[in-house]
């Protein structure tokens, strides 16, 4: 959850899901923030604040498509992970390589695994 009020904002994540889940979140909402902030238009006590629904997380709406960009470029740089690939090309297929790599920079496999695949560093 992102709310604005004024020039402040705050982020919340849900503490019961997993860390990496919490960085990720946060860094989706940081992009919110930066790149949405002054088009929020639901409000809750005055304040802007973005909620995702069912068609969020279908990564089909602009703005969530926009922010999750934002979160994956954030946690998972691009040049970083053309430098790590570099040196040792990894295998998608490989769980355990994926999930090393995943550590690494903590996130999800998933997350990354989307990463590695829309940057064309490996093909699914």
């Amino acid at each position: 959850m992102l709310v604005i009020r004024d020039d402040n904002a705050v982020v919340g994540v849900n503490k019961n899901h997993h860390p990496n889940r919490q960085r990720f979140t946060a860094a989706h909402e940081l992009g919110h923030y930066l790149l949405h902030g002054k088009a929020a238009h639901i409000f809750v006590d005055a304040s802007p604040v973005f909620f995702r629904d069912e068609q969020s997380s279908e990564g089909t709406k602009t703005q969530e498509i926009e922010a999750n960009t934002f979160a994956a470029e954030l946690l998972m740089p691009e040049a970083a992970l053309k430098e790590i690939l570099s040196s040792k090309p990894v295998d998608i297929y490989d769980e355990d390589e994926m999930a090393d790599l995943a550590k690494r920079l903590k996130v999800s496999v998933q997350a990354l695994t989307i990463r590695l695949a829309k940057l064309g560093l490996v093909s699914v």
